[in-house]
């Protein structure tokens, strides 16, 4: 989570991870988004291609049906929901 790019004169940080910011309430799925140094998202194909090239699996996935607890008790206060 600090890894940012040696040029960048604001500190852009490479990748940002989702979810829970403690490994094991994690689980075995990792979502990330990884940005280039100007700071925008690099394409999750591309990202894939590059590192399968050097022997990483990585799979891209849609997350669908997200649920935070903390928003589903303001929506519901809010009758949004």
């Amino acid at each position: 989570m600090s890894l940012q790019h040696p040029h960048s004169e604001t500190g852009i940080h490479a990748v940002k991870i989702y979810g829970p910011k403690v490994m094991f309430d994690r689980g075995p799925t990792v979502a990330f988004n990884v940005f280039d140094w100007k700071g925008e998202r690099i394409d999750p194909a591309l990202v894939q291609k590059l590192t399968n090239r050097n022997n990483i699996s990585l799979c891209i996935g849609c997350l669908q049906h997200i649920w935070f607890s903390v928003k589903h008790k303001e929506m519901k206060e809010k009758d949004e929901f």
